[in-house]
C-alpha cells in the first residue's frame, strides 16, 4: 500500500518510481539541470534537435543506462515530429556526440552520468542487469560513438571505500594523551608564576609598613 510519507521523502530523488496521486500509478523521474539551456552546444542546436533531446532525457522508455530501444514510428508519434524533421534532428544529435541512433536502440550519452543513479548499491545492481542485456553489436557502436570512453561494467568502488573507512575506524585504537601534573600547584590549576608574583607584593607590602 502505497505510503504518503514515503512520497514526500523521494519525490526529489533521481530515478526514484514516484507515485502519481491523479492516474493512481508509479512513474519515473529524470534530472534535467537548469544549465542545460546555457549549453553552448544546445543553443546552437536546431528547435527539432533540441525538442528531441529533450524528449529522450524525459521520455518513459528511457532507462538507468541511457541506452534503450526505442522505433522511429514511436518517437514521431509521442514527439510529435514528422520524418523529415526526425531525421534531421537525430542527424544533429549524432553530429554533435549527444545520442547514437543504431538499429533501433538510443543511447543518450549523458543520460547516466548526469543522473547519478550509481550511488545507491540497489541502482548500481539494476544499471548492472540493463548492461548486460544490451546486444554486443550495440554496445560495439556505442563504444565507437564514444571513442571507448564508456563502460559497460557498474564500478562497486563507493561502496567499497565507505567500507574500509568504516573497517578502518572501527578496528583502530583511540589513543587519548594525558600530561601528568609535575607538582601540587598544577594539579590545582595554580599558576606558579602569578602566585610568586602575589608572594612578592605582598613582602614589599610589609617592607614599607614598617618603614
Amino acid at each position: 500500500m502505497f505510503s504518503p510519507y514515503s512520497y514526500a521523502e523521494n519525490i526529489n530523488k533521481p530515478g526514484v518510481f514516484q507515485y502519481n496521486t491523479k492516474n493512481k500509478e508509479f512513474m519515473k523521474t529524470r534530472l534535467l539541470q537548469t544549465d542545460f539551456w546555457s549549453d553552448e552546444t544546445i543553443q546552437s542546436m536546431s528547435l527539432a534537435a533540441q525538442h528531441l533531446y529533450v524528449f529522450l532525457l524525459t521520455c518513459p522508455h528511457i532507462n538507468m543506462c541511457g541506452i534503450f530501444r526505442l522505433s522511429k514510428g514511436l518517437i514521431c508519434l509521442m514527439a510529435r515530429l514528422n520524418e523529415q524533421q526526425l531525421q534531421t534532428a537525430k542527424e544533429e544529435l549524432m553530429a554533435t556526440g549527444k545520442v547514437l541512433f543504431y538499429n533501433g536502440w538510443v543511447f543518450v550519452k549523458n543520460a547516466r552520468e548526469k543522473n547519478y543513479y550509481e550511488s545507491s548499491v540497489k541502482n548500481r545492481k539494476s544499471v548492472a542487469k540493463e548492461l548486460a542485456a544490451i546486444p554486443d553489436d550495440v554496445k560495439t557502436a556505442c563504444q565507437e560513438f564514444t571513442h571507448g570512453s564508456i563502460s559497460f561494467d557498474v564500478a562497486d568502488t563507493n561502496a567499497k571505500d565507505i567500507n574500509n573507512q568504516c573497517a578502518d575506524i572501527n578496528s583502530s585504537p583511540i589513543t587519548i594523551n594525558t600530561i601528568s601534573p609535575t607538582n601540587d600547584t598544577d594539579q590545582l590549576g595554580i599558576d606558579t608564576d602569578k602566585t610568586e608574583i602575589d608572594t612578592n607584593l605582598n613582602h614589599n607590602l610589609s617592607h614599607n609598613q614598617n618603614q
